[in-house]
C-alpha cells in the first residue's frame, strides 16, 4: 500500500485517500500511522486482533487511531457487529480521537448503522454519503470532531445512484395514493419505485435498485392492485409488494425466491420510501 501511494504521487496526485472495510480497514489505519503525507484514511469496521480464548481486543485499533498521521480521519463502528462480538468500539475510540489535533469523523454504534458491513451499504450511503463527501472535499475543516447530520441530501444521493427510468416509460404522478417516484432502502439496497403507464390494460410499476454502489438492476413489471396493495412479480419470480404507510412513506416488501433466500438474501424487508 505504501508503494502504491508513492506510485500515485509520482503520477501527480496530491491528496490521496486510503479506505477499507474490515481487514481492509485495519490495513488503512496501519498505513495511516506510517505515511505522514497521506490526506485521509477511511476505516469501516476495522479488523481486530484475536487474543487468548478467541476473544477480540480493541486496544490495537485505538492505538492506531492515537498514532494516525493523516490530515483527515474517518472511522465507522456499526452497531451489532457480531463478527467482533458486538463490542461497543466507539466507547474507547471516542476519547482517543478527542485528543486528536486534526479533523476526524466518527460514526459509532449510535449512528444508526448495523452489522459488520453497515458502513458499506445503502443506509450509510443515504444517511452519511453527502456528509462524508463534504468532510473529504472541503478546502478546510476545523480540527476536532466533524458534525454529520443524518439523512442530509439523501434523496439527491438516491437519484444519482439508482438506474434512471427508461425514456419510453411514463410515470404516473397523480390520481392515486401511490403516485409519484419514490426512493428508499430495502435492506442495504437503495431502491426507487413508481406506478407507470406502459400503454397496456394492466397497471405497471417501475422498480430499480443499486447495491454496494455498483450492482444495478430492476425494470418495469406488470402489477395487480388489491385492497390498497400493489403486487408485481419480476422475471426471477420474487414478489414485490407496495402499500401506503402514511402521507410520506411507503412500505415496500421484496420477498425473494427460495433460491435467493438460500443464498443469504433477506426475506420480506420493509422499506420506508419517501416521495421525491
Amino acid at each position: 500500500m505504501l508503494e502504491e501511494i508513492q506510485a500515485q504521487r509520482e503520477r501527480g496526485y496530491r491528496k490521496i485517500v486510503v479506505a477499507g472495510q474490515s481487514f481492509g480497514g485495519r490495513v488503512a489505519l496501519e498505513v495511516g500511522t506510517l505515511a505522514s503525507d497521506l490526506f485521509a484514511t477511511i476505516a469501516m469496521a476495522p479488523g481486530m486482533e484475536t487474543t487468548v480464548g478467541n476473544s477480540r481486543t480493541q486496544a490495537p485499533t485505538d492505538e492506531r487511531l492515537r498514532r494516525a498521521k493523516v490530515e483527515r480521519l474517518v472511522v465507522v463502528f456499526p452497531a451489532q457487529d457480531e463478527l467482533f462480538g458486538n463490542i461497543e468500539r466507539g466507547r474507547t475510540a471516542a476519547p482517543v480521537l478527542a485528543n486528536r489535533e486534526r479533523p476526524y469523523l466518527l460514526l459509532d454504534e449510535t449512528a444508526g448503522l448495523k452489522g459488520h458491513a453497515g458502513g458499506t451499504g445503502g443506509n450509510f450511503t443515504l444517511r452519511y454519503g453527502r456528509c462524508l463527501e463534504t468532510f473529504l472535499s472541503a478546502p478546510t475543516v476545523p480540527s476536532g470532531a466533524f458534525s454529520c447530520p443524518a439523512t442530509k441530501g439523501s434523496l439527491a444521493v438516491a437519484r444519482d445512484l439508482v438506474p434512471k427510468p427508461p425514456a419510453h416509460v411514463t410515470l404516473v404522478t397523480s390520481g392515486n395514493d401511490l403516485a409519484g417516484l419514490w426512493y428508499g432502502t430495502v435492506g442495504e439496497s437503495i431502491v426507487s419505485w413508481a406506478p407507470v403507464d406502459v400503454g397496456a390494460p394492466r397497471p405497471g410499476v417501475l422498480y430499480t435498485h443499486v447495491s454496494s454502489g455498483v450492482h444495478r438492476g430492476g425494470g418495469v413489471y406488470a402489477a395487480t392492485v388489491e385492497g390498497g396493495e400493489v403486487k408485481a412479480v419480476p422475471p426471477n419470480r420474487a414478489v414485490l409488494a407496495v402499500t401506503r404507510r402514511d402521507a410520506r412513506t411507503l412500505d415496500v416488501t421484496y420477498t425473494p425466491t427460495a433460491a435467493e433466500s438460500n443464498s443469504g438474501r433477506t426475506r420480506g424487508v420493509p422499506c420506508r420510501c419517501t416521495e421525491r
